[in-house]
């Protein structure tokens, strides 16, 4: 064999190993996740003390809770957002608000007048939610125990990302159906939220 030959014959082999070598470190090329792997679920938290407050609600100092809404009368809370970009337009939102009360054994007659929704350019309108699945909303046997009451849309709300949305929860204390004798201590309050897949983060490896 040629010198010249057995040159390009060795060429050849160190270009080979450098390619297996090259798969090896760098692995299988990953595609791109298919929509069902890219979206998922995420929660928003909002800060009670920014909520407006009517009736007998009231903000405390933070060791009972951020706002009290009180069993004497009728009371609610606003808060304001704005439907985060990777919401996943027309799925579901579900409010989840964490409670509790020195009450034991007793019901809280929460409801709620729904989601004003405000989309840029367009007319405000409602979204229904229903409270806590149609069940009572019950204080446990045990007092000042946490709690979550979750109000949640209809299937297709007509919500978009970037609508300007306000979300009021009332305690009518002064129905029948309200049976505890306390103050009722709002702990946090958040959105439960379904993403797309444009605005999910993926990390590159």
């Amino acid at each position: 064999m040629s010198h010249r030959h057995s040159g390009k014959v060795m060429w050849l082999v160190v270009f080979m190993l450098g390619m297996l070598v090259g798969s090896v470190v760098a692995g299988p090329a990953r595609s791109a996740p298919s929509p069902a792997a890219a979206g998922g679920t995420r929660m928003l938290s909002f800060d009670p003390y920014a909520a407006h407050l009517a009736g007998a609600a009231s903000f405390t100092n933070g060791s009972g809770g951020a706002i009290s809404m009180r069993h004497t009368s009728w009371s609610f809370f606003t808060l304001g957002f704005t439907a985060p970009l990777d919401y996943a337009a027309g799925t579901p939102l579900t409010a989840r608000v964490v409670w509790d009360t020195g009450a034991t054994n007793c019901t809280v007659a929460f409801n709620s007048s729904g989601l004003e929704v405000t989309p840029v350019g367009g007319q405000h309108s409602f979204i229904g939610l229903d409270v806590n699945q149609g069940q009572p909303v019950t204080a446990p046997g045990t007092a000042s125990r946490g709690m979550e009451m979750l109000l949640t849309t209809a299937d297709q709300p007509v919500l978009a990302p970037g609508d300007s949305v306000t979300l009021t929860v009332q305690r009518s204390a002064d129905q029948e159906t309200d049976t505890c004798e306390q103050s009722v201590a709002i702990k946090g309050v958040s959105l439960i939220y379904q993403t797309n897949t444009v605005h999910m983060p993926r990390v590159q490896r």
